[in-house]
């Protein structure tokens, strides 16, 4: 199975998603130095549910930028590499 590069990934956020996101992060201290993570938190019958929340980064993570320069923000979301556990 061939490694997924961050250029892989298509990711689109809502622009309230992101103004929740950027809310969340400059009014909540504990949020200091965590960025937001997405990861599938299980597979049913309808496919894949997802996990969100804020950690710290891990060195393995896919990093994805992107900027709002509008709102003058930088939304950094992190995901858990793929593992090929053949």
């Amino acid at each position: 199975m061939e490694k997924i590069e961050v250029s892989d990934i298509k990711l689109f956020v809502t622009d309230s998603a992101v103004r929740q996101i950027q809310v969340m992060q400059e009014n909540d201290y504990t949020l200091d130095g965590l960025s937001f993570r997405i990861k599938i938190g299980g597979k049913g019958r309808e496919g894949f549910t997802y996990d969100t929340g804020f950690s710290e980064q891990h060195p393995d993570d896919l990093v994805i930028k992107q900027s709002y320069p509008l709102i003058n923000f930088e939304l950094t979301v992190l995901m858990d590499p793929y593992r090929d556990w053949e």
